[in-house]
C-alpha cells in the first residue's frame, strides 16, 4: 500500500508522487506508532531503488483501537492517521 499526492518539494511541484511507510515501530505499552513517510517521484523509482527518495518525513501518534486490531494492521493505521492530516487530503490508495 501507498499514496500518491502531488507534493510540492523545494518549490518543484512532483505530481502524483508515490508515498510509501518506510519503518514502522509500534509499542504495546505506550500505544504509540513511530512511522517514517518516503517520497519517491514515482511507483517506478521506488520499485528501482527504495533508498533514493527524495524526502523522508517522521510521523508519530496514538492509534485507536486495541492491540490485536492495530497490532496486525499496523501499516494500514499509518495510512489511515496520515489521510486526517491536512496535509495529506486528497491523497489516494496506492
Amino acid at each position: 500500500m501507498a499514496l500518491n499526492k502531488t507534493y510540492d518539494f523545494n518549490g518543484i511541484e512532483i505530481t502524483n508522487a508515490y508515498h510509501v511507510v518506510g519503518y514502522v515501530k509500534y509499542s504495546k505499552i505506550d500505544n504509540r506508532i513511530t512511522f517514517r513517510l518516503d517520497s519517491f517521484i514515482n511507483e517506478a523509482k521506488r520499485i528501482e531503488d527504495s533508498r533514493q527518495s527524495f524526502t523522508t518525513v517522521g510521523y508519530e501518534f496514538e492509534p485507536s483501537g486495541s492491540y490485536s486490531v492495530v497490532g496486525n494492521d499496523v501499516s494500514t493505521a499509518c495510512y489511515t492517521y496520515l489521510k486526517t492530516l491536512t496535509e495529506w487530503s486528497g491523497s489516494v490508495d496506492s
